[in-house]
């Protein structure tokens, strides 16, 4: 089975080079993105699946670490067979999708208003103050830090964060979106480009530092890498390889960090040759982590897909805890005194399955992805159609805002928000994750977002802010209104995507 398993890797990858290879083009220049919905699912095969297949088969190391009960050979062999079918149906749902296209309306933007800039500043003071009022209140930055290591914060048994100061966190997101509709905005307008950038720099790196979690700037890097993309210069898919060792590169940093620093603040050392599935390696410290363990658990949830829905009783109700009943979790405790404190979903069952405990005891789920959880509830045919749908999702989302020569300001943090979608479906592909940590967990973002809407003055509809056209018939007819600063986005009205594969 080591042949069989080698030749579906090969294959694997020549498909994965062939989707980035033969992504859609776009524009009159025939331009095939990197920042895409498309794009950053493939991405993530690569990061989830082919990465620590590779590094398996490559090794020699059919035997696995995290999920030691489920490696092998055959394992492997049928792990590959099942991804590279994932990733099939992806790509010709996407390809279906993208044929039935629909362009977004061109949007003509009035210039921002000083009332814009002076919420969207305002937010950003608010929301910061509220970031350093949460590292006060927690202990100070070194105890804050600490805390975002939970081995470090179990060993010092630091006090954890009370309910309110966590909603204060997830509040003080309206700060992200404020800087990050700022550096959107400069970039759009060619104007005070570098000190909307620093202010981008600072909020997210204060963000990082009072979360611990990466999982918080992916839609503020989103926004400035389309921002780049559709404002500065276009960012091609040729551009790929440098893309995949900036995302390892940034992924090894931001891990080391998260690791390195509580250690450092608490005064503690670590020791790779003590830590099993680093064997005294930095590398392998990075590439066997739980963060590349989803190839793993993958072939885990295939071996016991049953063991593994056990733990909620039936099919029928693993699929309302995981999906639905966390939706419950909006409902104020005054409201529900009895809510439950924690809502579990299927990565803790995964957990419960690999680590041997019970769904009560599984304090943290494991990240099973789409094709992990799609096969686990519905076998073949529930990954069959998980994939088609998030293919057709990405082709909709994709064909739609891409058709734009230069999207709006509005637009553009739209399509970011949805490509952030499409990456946390990826990871869990469960409605009461992707609700929890979309909606629950960005709140503070969301109104931030509305906020500097509602800050947006209504266009007016006197004479020389209206462009008029004359009809068949010779009236006139009243289209939008138009900023005469980006007018240059009429000659594009009517332009059409080139979608040649």
């Amino acid at each position: 089975m080591t042949e069989v398993s080698i030749i579906l890797m090969v294959g694997f990858g020549l498909l994965l080079f062939y989707a980035f290879a033969s992504a859609p083009r776009v524009g009159p220049t025939g331009v095939r993105p990197a920042v895409t919905a498309y794009s950053l699912v493939l991405i993530l095969f690569f990061l989830y699946f082919f990465f620590p297949g590779f590094t398996h088969v490559v090794f020699d190391d059919s035997q696995f670490y995290w999920a030691s009960s489920s490696g092998g050979a055959e394992s492997t062999a049928l792990t590959t067979a099942v991804v590279i079918g994932a990733l099939l149906v992806f790509l010709t749902s996407y390809r279906v999708a993208w044929r039935f296209k629909r362009s977004a309306p061109v949007m003509q933007e009035p210039p921002p208003s000083g009332g814009e800039y002076l919420v969207c500043y305002g937010l950003i003071g608010v929301g910061v103050l509220m970031k350093l009022v949460f590292i006060s209140q927690g202990g100070g930055l070194d105890t804050t830090i600490m805390r975002s290591s939970g081995g470090v914060s179990e060993a010092l048994n630091l006090d954890p964060i009370s309910s309110s100061m966590n909603s204060v966190r997830t509040l003080s997101g309206i700060a992200d979106a404020a800087a990050s509709w700022l550096v959107a905005t400069s970039l759009a307008r060619n104007r005070s480009r570098t000190r909307a950038f620093l202010i981008f720099m600072v909020v997210i790196t204060i963000t990082y530092s009072t979360a611990g979690k990466r999982l918080f700037l992916i839609w503020p890097l989103l926004v400035l890498l389309l921002s780049v993309h559709f404002y500065l210069w276009p960012l091609r898919m040729r551009m790929m390889p440098v893309v995949l060792l900036l995302t390892f590169g940034f992924g090894f940093v931001s891990l080391m960090a998260r690791v390195y620093l509580p250690s450092s603040f608490s005064g503690s050392s670590i020791n790779l040759d003590a830590v099993g599935w680093s064997q005294g390696s930095l590398f392998r410290f990075y590439s066997n982590s739980l963060e590349f363990a989803s190839y793993e658990l993958t072939a885990h949830i295939i071996q016991h897909s049953d063991r593994i829905l056990s733990y909620f009783g039936d099919w029928v109700t693993a699929v309302y805890r995981t999906n639905f009943e966390p939706l419950l979790f909006a409902v104020p405790r005054a409201i529900w005194p009895g809510k439950p404190e924690i809502f579990v979903d299927y990565g803790h069952a995964v957990t419960a399955s690999v680590f041997g405990m019970t769904l009560e005891y599984s304090r943290f789920g494991i990240n099973a992805t789409i094709v992990g959880v799609s096969w686990g509830v519905g076998g073949l045919a529930g990954l069959v159609i998980s994939m088609a749908l998030l293919g057709w999702v990405c082709g909709a989302c994709d064909s739609k805002y891409l058709s734009l020569a230069r999207p709006s300001v509005n637009q553009l943090i739209i399509y970011a928000y949805l490509i952030m979608i499409m990456f946390h479906f990826f990871r869990q592909a469960t409605i009461g994750w992707l609700f929890m940590i979309v909606i629950i967990q960005q709140y503070g973002l969301i109104i931030g977002l509305v906020l500097i809407r509602l800050a947006r003055p209504r266009p007016s509809t006197t004479g020389a802010d209206l462009l008029f056209t004359r009809g068949n018939t010779g009236s006139r007819r009243r289209l939008l209104p138009i900023d005469v600063e980006s007018d240059q986005n009429l000659s594009r009205k009517g332009h059409r995507t080139r979608s040649n594969w």
